[in-house]
């Protein structure tokens, strides 16, 4: 890549996906993660949170970023946004204060992300944004794991509505658990076959696992 080359999204995108996936083995890392069935994250990563990568190369153009915060902000405990440097200036205005901010530079033609802002808490997670990130037989594992019953025959509406009677932070951790299972994601991928969760009681993260996704801005 030489210098005067413009960063395209897939120039940036792999340096992130390699250092993401270096640093942070039993993580699921899902690419063109679906939001609410109607937007998508650049790249999800799911351990003891869920983490957004949101990327603006310089052949991006940010018109559609503001559409995006809302869906971000519904799912995702963190959100990051990975820009150009061309970008930086407009990202600082519009993207809420908890998310991060990395800028993409190109350094003897190769791609350096560097850390701006680091990501906060985002507390206004929705659980019915949440549930939303399950496929059925999914959320139906998750009901007969947590005493809810649960059954195939029932519409996937219904079932999404069923799973709203668990407390969110349960809720939480059920899906990333989901998440990380349907990705054949370390351990977790290990202890269950088929996406079957009927056997695992969700528990609540580390502090050494939290610790280490934090490394992830």
């Amino acid at each position: 890549m030489d210098d005067n080359h413009q960063m395209r999204d897939e120039d940036i995108r792999s340096v992130l996906l390699q250092h993401i996936r270096e640093n942070h083995r039993d993580s699921a890392v899902i690419e063109e993660m679906p939001l609410l069935r109607t937007g998508r994250a650049d790249i999800g990563v799911v351990n003891c949170s869920l983490w957004g990568y949101e990327i603006k190369s310089e052949r991006d153009t940010l018109n559609r970023l503001p559409q995006q915060i809302p869906f971000y902000d519904a799912i995702f405990d963190r959100s990051i946004v990975v820009v150009a440097g061309s970008h930086l200036r407009y990202v600082r205005k519009i993207v809420p204060s908890h998310w991060g901010i990395q800028r993409a530079i190109l350094v003897d033609g190769v791609v350096e992300l560097h850390h701006v802002r680091k990501p906060k808490l985002n507390t206004k997670t929705s659980s019915e944004a949440l549930v939303r990130l399950v496929w059925k037989n999914e959320a139906v594992s998750i009901l007969r794991a947590h005493g809810l019953g649960g059954s195939n025959g029932t519409p996937l509406l219904k079932v999404w509505e069923q799973l709203l009677r668990l407390p969110k932070q349960k809720l939480a951790d059920s899906v990333r658990l989901a998440l990380k299972v349907r990705n054949g994601c370390g351990s977790a991928s290990r202890r269950v076959q088929d996406g079957d969760l009927r056997s695992i009681e969700p528990t609540p993260c580390s502090r050494q696992c939290l610790a280490g996704l934090m490394q992830l801005d």
